[in-house]
């Protein structure tokens, strides 16, 4: 059996944050299950390779959700209807889950925003779902690993990459593991070091590929200002 850490959750409060900041005490369990919620919906209702990850804070009946994405025209649609369709579903999601713990359905308010991302060779989860894709289009997987990692190594604040995949690649009849490394290196247990991570799916004719991407930026000491969780009403 494999003892592996999610590289995310190895390095959480030394330099890496949740992407969840609120306060839920006995509504906990309640604020959990719409996260949840919200992420499937978001990450199942657009493209893949789209959205990096999805931030949610929350001050009392107030709820921010903040999508992070390399495509914020395709996300936002022509003349806004794909945000609005988005923005209506996570209401209801929001609505009927206040409904079912007895609360007041009307008083949940909701502000999406989104940002755009540029470097799109220095996000772990944005590689592997592109990856992930050409894989489904049968793209040979060496060919596909030997282009992610060029074009990773012209990123300057790339000190290392690692692809693996895994499963019957290239259709063999026997599941393999395949690793491709790039130049640099990846301390997978340096807490200290700054370690993106993603793990996508390849669902092709002849069966699931799973793709991991880890992409190392060099040291970093603490949880910088911009990643720092707002502060929230713990009373909400």
């Amino acid at each position: 059996m494999g003892r592996k850490v999610s590289p995310i959750a190895f390095r959480l409060t030394t330099n890496r944050t949740w992407q969840s900041h609120w306060w839920g005490g006995k509504r906990t369990p309640q604020f959990l299950a719409e996260d949840e919620a919200i992420r499937v919906f978001i990450f199942d209702s657009v493209e893949r390779s789209t959205v990096r990850d999805v931030e949610i804070t929350r001050n009392r009946n107030k709820v921010r959700v903040i999508i992070n994405t390399a495509r914020p025209g395709i996300l936002i649609g022509s003349k806004g209807s794909n945000i609005k369709k988005i923005e209506q579903h996570i209401t209801k999601i929001l609505q009927a889950s206040a409904k079912k713990h007895k609360q007041d359905p009307a008083a949940v308010r909701l502000n999406i925003e989104i940002k755009e991302i540029k470097d799109f060779e220095s996000h772990a989860a944005l590689l592997a779902d592109d990856i992930a894709q050409q894989l489904e289009r049968r793209v040979a997987f060496r060919r596909v690993a030997k282009q992610t990692l060029s074009k990773v190594e012209r990123n300057p604040a790339i000190k290392g990459c690692k692809i693996e995949m895994s499963g019957r690649l290239g259709g063999s009849e026997m599941g393999r593991n395949e690793k491709f490394f790039g130049k640099g290196s990846v301390p997978s247990q340096l807490m200290r070091g700054d370690i993106d991570y993603a793990l996508a799916e390849a669902f092709t004719t002849y069966g699931t590929i799973g793709v991991k991407v880890w992409l190392y930026k060099g040291e970093k000491f603490g949880v910088t200002k911009e990643n720092e969780p707002e502060q929230t009403d713990k009373h909400s």
